[in-house]
């Protein structure tokens, strides 16, 4: 059977050029399938079985995140791996030296080799890649910091009592502004025009706040929706910078289309699944979904109408597999532009196409 087959899809990240990944699924599942019958040498992959480990029973987390420069942060414990999208290694890891604390949450500033870790203590951390330094450590919070997102300058970090602090890293006194939920805060997330800030608590709450870093905690948002669980998987639309989409948990399953100007749900669809991640695609003008139980899969879906389009999930005879279509078109990138065989046990190439060759054409 397929490791895949009884997995969760908890982390989908996008690439700065639009291309999804599937990368703890797809990409790592990959490299990890080359490496596990081989014996002594298994143990030279190790951050790949901790990175099962992570990122799929510790979902309340944001372990992945992608830079500019096409590489990967994977948080795994008290190590954050830097992987190499383009040479498919391990680039280098960072260590906080610490038997009692955890990276809990990383994010990559815009533009730059500069990554902020969250951990299970309360700090932020920034650490240049480059030079594997730690920049600054960054206090404010008492409990884990499992939600970060950079808006510029500013960082924003949401912590599991509630709490939302914003540090602009530009000034020797950070902490610029602080803002309130009641519960934890499971996701966080700047617009992409840097104007509003969503944030995502467990109690279900997803708030909308001005672009006020300097606001203290009477600041009240500007739209609060509720939803029957966690709000964690959710994201902005590129193309319109007044809707929202968010992924209901495991009791609930609902992908939901918000309009934040008036608070009110355009359109939702349900996936009767737990929904783990979500993603926009800019290019088609659609959302993906990765799930975890009961289906375990990754859905595209169209925007206008939330009808699903295609999906990766488990065939009859146990394995899994992606469309041919869906394949092509979401994770072409990560072993480059190839079509992959439906019919073949291990997903084999069937052939490579030329750069100016649209291999959807022939589907």
């Amino acid at each position: 059977m397929s490791i895949t087959d009884s997995l969760l899809v908890p982390n989908l990240i996008s690439e700065p050029s639009g291309a999804l990944y599937t990368c703890s699924l797809f990409n790592f599942l990959h490299m990890f399938d080359l490496f596990r019958n081989v014996g002594h040498r298994v143990c030279q992959y190790g951050f790949l079985l901790k990175l099962l480990l992570f990122c799929f029973f510790f979902t309340d987390l944001n372990l992945l995140d992608w830079n500019a420069q096409n590489s990967v942060a994977i948080a795994l414990d008290a190590s954050v791996c830097i992987w190499s999208t383009e040479h498919c290694r391990l680039m280098c890891e960072i260590h906080m030296n610490s038997n009692s604390k955890y990276a809990s949450s990383i994010a990559w500033i815009k533009d730059g080799s500069c990554l902020a870790v969250g951990t299970s203590d309360g700090e932020v951390q920034l650490w240049d890649i480059e030079t594997r330094k730690r920049l600054r450590n960054m206090c404010g919070h008492t409990s884990v910091v499992g939600a970060l997102s950079w808006n510029n300058h500013i960082l924003s970090s949401g912590s599991r009592l509630g709490f939302i602090h914003h540090y602009d890293v530009r000034m020797a006194h950070h902490h610029i502004g602080s803002l309130r939920h009641t519960k934890s805060i499971s996701g966080l997330k700047w617009s992409p025009d840097g104007c509003r800030l969503a944030s995502g608590s467990s109690d279900g709450i997803l708030n909308i706040w001005p672009n006020d870093p300097n606001t203290t905690f009477r600041c009240r948002p500007l739209q609060s929706m509720v939803h029957p669980t966690a709000v964690k998987a959710m994201d902005w639309c590129p193309w319109q910078s007044e809707i929202v989409a968010v992924g209901g948990g495991m009791t609930d399953g609902v992908v939901r289309v918000w309009d934040i100007n008036n608070g009110n749900c355009l359109r939702s669809t349900e996936t009767k699944s737990q929904i783990c991640s979500l993603l926009w695609l800019a290019c088609s003008k659609e959302i993906v979904t990765g799930h975890g139980l009961p289906k375990n899969q990754i859905v595209r879906w169209d925007f206008h109408s939330l009808t699903r389009k295609d999906s990766f999930l488990k065939s009859k005879r146990g394995k899994g597999y992606f469309s041919r279509h869906f394949l092509s078109e979401v994770v072409e990138k990560c072993l480059g532009p190839v079509c992959f065989s439906l019919d073949g046990p291990d997903m084999i190439p069937e052939r490579e196409y030329t750069s100016g060759e649209n291999p959807l054409k022939s589907l």
